[in-house]
C-alpha cells in the first residue's frame, strides 16, 4: 500500500478541522516500517508549534509521484523517538489513490450541496434529491462529502450556493475515498470536475473564490488551499 513512498520523502498531511477546513503541514518521510505503517518528522504550524493529531480521526497523505498526486488515508498511532529524535506514527489504512491535478486555486469552504445523478456506468438515470457538503471548490471542480456510494465517472447535476450566488454544473466524478471504516461524519469523499460549464459562470464562480481567499488571509493570515499544484 505504501511502496510509493521512500524515506526522506517530502510529503503534506492534510488536516480537516470541526469546521470541515483543510489545513496542510509539509514534514518528510522518516522511516518505513511493515503493517504499512511509517514514521514522518513532527510538521509546524505556520506559528512554528508541533501539530497536534489525534487517534480517532483519520488523516490524507499527499506525496507527488511519477503518476501524478498521490493521496492515502493514515490513521495516528502516535509518537515516538527515532534515533533520540520524536517522530510521528502513522498506519495507511486506504489508497494509494491519485487525485485530480488541480488547474484552479482550491479555497477550503464548507457549503450545502444538492445533486442528482444524471448518468452513471451501471445505467442508473435518476432524479432522486441526494445531499452532502462541499469541502473545498474551485473554478475547475469541487470535492464534496456524502453518504452515497457513487460509480466513479458517473455524471451528476449539483446545485449549492456559494457567497449568496445560486450555481448549477454538470460534472463528473474523478476519485472517490471510503470513509465508512473510519468515525468520519460522512461516509465517501468525491472530487469532481466540472462538464460543459459555461465561461462567464466560471469566471463569476473563480472571483467568489479569490475573494473568500482574501477575506480568510486577511482574518487569519493562514495561507490556506492546496499546495500541491
Amino acid at each position: 500500500m505504501i511502496s510509493n513512498l521512500n524515506i526522506l520523502d517530502s510529503v503534506e498531511i492534510c488536516v480537516t478541522d470541526r469546521e470541515l477546513k483543510k489545513h496542510y503541514y509539509k514534514t518528510k518521510i522518516q522511516d518505513i516500517i511493515s503493517d504499512n505503517t511509517f514514521f514522518t518528522m513532527i510538521p509546524s504550524s505556520e506559528t512554528g508549534r508541533p501539530v497536534m493529531f489525534f487517534k480517532d480521526q483519520p488523516y490524507e497523505l499527499y506525496a507527488k509521484g511519477t503518476e501524478g498526486i498521490m493521496l492515502w488515508i493514515i490513521n495516528y498511532l502516535g509518537t515516538e523517538k527515532l534515533d533520540n529524535l520524536s517522530a510521528c506514527k502513522f498506519q495507511a489504512i486506504a489508497g494509494p489513490q491519485t487525485t485530480q491535478r488541480r488547474e484552479f486555486f482550491r479555497q477550503p469552504v464548507s457549503v450545502d450541496l444538492k445533486f442528482y445523478i444524471t448518468k452513471s456506468e451501471a445505467g442508473v438515470d435518476t432524479v432522486l434529491e441526494r445531499s452532502g457538503r462541499i469541502v473545498d471548490l474551485s473554478g475547475g471542480g469541487c470535492a464534496f462529502m456524502c453518504n452515497d456510494q457513487i460509480l466513479l465517472r458517473s455524471k451528476l447535476l449539483v446545485q449549492f450556493s456559494f457567497r449568496d450566488s445560486d450555481f448549477e454544473f454538470d460534472c463528473e466524478i474523478l476519485d472517490r475515498i471510503n470513509f465508512t471504516q473510519t468515525r468520519a461524519n460522512w461516509d465517501y469523499k468525491y472530487r469532481v470536475k466540472w462538464v460543459d460549464a459555461q465561461e462567464k459562470t466560471i469566471d463569476q464562480l473563480i472571483r467568489l473564490v479569490f475573494a473568500q481567499q482574501r477575506e480568510m488571509l486577511i482574518n487569519s493570515g493562514s495561507r490556506g488551499g492546496d499546495r500541491f499544484v
